[in-house]
């Protein structure tokens, strides 16, 4: 939520067609953040992983109105719904490179990843 901004998740979304038409216990938008966090916090429960990025949301004030959810079937379908695409468009315009040519490490035989993706703020 800071590392990807909000409104990047949104642009993604867009470009997949998976704009939120009416919200369910478990925004796409919501989901999108879940799969991002659960690789980072691999060594926790996914439902508390969950309960956090609920808890974030309310602190970082961005409004996505979702319910408590009981088991693990919810979670799989709201996954399901956002599918993988989503995913792949957020990471190439998130994540670049943001080595140096003085950046030990930061490249390969002189060459380095990257290129003429937008920058979010």
């Amino acid at each position: 939520m800071g590392v990807v901004p909000y409104s990047a998740l949104r642009d993604a979304m867009r470009q997949c067609g998976l704009a939120t038409r009416r919200y369910r216990k478990l925004p796409l938008e919501l989901m999108a953040y879940y799969v991002i966090c659960m690789t980072l916090y691999s060594k926790v429960s996914l439902q508390e992983v969950l309960l956090c990025i609920l808890e974030w949301s309310k602190w970082l004030k961005i409004n996505l109105p979702c319910q408590p959810v009981e088991g693990r079937g919810g979670i799989s379908r709201a996954r399901k719904r956002l599918g993988s695409e989503v995913m792949r468009v957020l990471f190439e315009t998130v994540c670049v490179s943001i080595g140096t040519r003085k950046t030990k490490g930061a490249f390969y035989k002189k060459m380095a990843t990257g290129g003429n993706r937008r920058q979010y703020a």
